[in-house]
């Protein structure tokens, strides 16, 4: 059975082998009701979990090691912006946060 992960960062870490992997930008994403969630930072669990399931979810300060070559699909939701203040559990004005869809290259 595969794994749908969310996370707020990618690390070469996350890798066990060499793989070819396929990176999308979504426009919005669907989040099936069996996500793990692996945002380590309470405020950045707080501002990625209101701005995209629009509900608060605590941090889960795991690692994480995708199978991509098992079907594991990994999303990361990206930051874009100036750095955020501490503390900051809302967007600050300019700031966006794009989600990337990364699985293995076909």
């Amino acid at each position: 059975m595969s794994n749908f992960y969310i996370s707020n960062a990618f690390s070469i870490n996350m890798l066990s082998d060499t793989i070819n992997l396929k990176m999308l930008k979504l426009e919005s994403c669907c989040i099936p009701p069996n996500y793990i969630w692996a945002i380590g930072h309470q405020d950045t669990s707080i501002l990625i979990s209101k701005t995209m399931l629009n509900k608060k979810i605590d941090a889960n300060r795991i690692t994480i090691k995708p199978d991509f070559e098992n079907g594991d699909i990994l999303v990361v939701a990206q930051y874009k912006g100036e750095r955020l203040p501490e503390g900051a559990t809302e967007l600050p004005e300019g700031a966006t946060i794009e989600y990337w869809y990364v699985t293995k290259a076909d």
